[in-house]
């Protein structure tokens, strides 16, 4: 469970956070809220996108450590 949590954490941390902005935020009227629900929606998609790992430049966990 540790591994995955250390694996996800930026993905889980980033999506709490939004997630209490959102509620702290005291928005009137449907249209509003359906608006910065959204921008919260695309915010969390670009910041998966962001931060999605790529290839590895290193081929073992030896040279890592050198």
């Amino acid at each position: 469970m540790l591994k995955l949590f250390n694996q996800y954490s930026a993905f889980i941390t980033i999506t709490g956070i939004i997630v209490l902005m959102i509620a702290l935020l005291p928005i009137k009227g449907r249209r509003r809220q359906i608006s910065v629900y959204l921008v919260a929606v695309i915010i969390r998609i670009s910041a998966v996108m962001v931060l999605r790992p790529g290839t590895s430049s290193v081929g073992s966990e030896f040279e890592a450590q050198v």
